[in-house]
């Protein structure tokens, strides 16, 4: 696997591997940072995987990586032991407390969960050469209000549902989205000429500290929701597991 790339250290922040020269200038940083040490909410889930936790510190290496034109997830590893993946913080959860590294075009954006989901994480963004480059890509992967209510046109079942972390029939693909992020998988076929989506929701969190005593942290999503034409129309909430 790639090497580790971040560490935190308790009370230090991150400190990065070898880095290139930044392409922001210290202004457009500045400008940077302001927007990261507010609170906002995830549009995206944000997956990491964490080192051991040493005296030295516990490593980050973020999974999702976020450019000016779009994100992608990275799959995940071979893990070693002492190696763990936590999806902590997902669409609509708060966040804030943050701060950026920079390597080159790459810009490390390190945050801390707000309640409920309290862990510490990191996203990448990537082709980062101007501050118009970083404000589209924050923008990708953050709302400076809850996301259901930039959408006020939309039905009070929706908004609230999406509020409250609950998908309903009749949400949109993008709706249901920000309640459950990006499904493990999706099927596609189609029914009396009607497309037709399956997706099967995350069911577990993985293990906020690798301890051997602790078990995987349920999503509380359902096994498996059924679009058609776009619209959620069936949801399967018997868990697999």
């Amino acid at each position: 696997m790639r090497a580790l790339s971040l560490i935190c250290v308790a009370g230090c922040g991150l400190m990065l591997g070898p880095a290139g020269r930044a392409q922001l200038n210290s202004e457009q940083r500045k400008t940077g940072e302001k927007m990261v040490e507010g609170k906002f909410y995830m549009r995206l889930d944000a997956p990491c995987i964490y080192g051991a936790k040493t005296a030295a510190g516990l490593w980050f290496d973020p999974l999702l990586k976020v450019s000016p034109t779009g994100h992608k997830l990275l799959p995940v590893p071979p893990l070693s032991k002492k190696q763990y993946v936590y999806w902590g913080s997902g669409p609509n959860d708060p966040v804030g407390y943050g701060s950026l590294k920079m390597a080159g075009e790459t810009v490390y954006v390190w945050l801390e969960g707000r309640s409920p989901a309290a862990n510490e994480f990191v996203i990448e963004f990537n082709d980062i050469k101007t501050l118009d480059d970083f404000k589209a890509a924050w923008a990708r992967a953050f709302s400076a209000i809850p996301l259901q209510d930039e959408h006020p046109e939309w039905p009070a079942e929706i908004r609230n549902a999406i509020r409250d972390h609950r998908v309903v029939e009749g949400m949109t693909k993008e709706q249901a989205f920000m309640v459950v992020g990006e499904p493990q998988s999706v099927e596609t076929s189609a029914e009396k000429g009607v497309a037709v989506e399956i997706w099967h929701p995350r069911q577990v969190n993985g293990r906020k500290q690798p301890y051997h005593h602790m078990k995987d942290r349920d999503t509380g999503y359902p096994a498996t929701l059924k679009f058609a034409d776009g619209k959620l129309v069936a949801i399967d909430r018997v868990s697999p597991r």
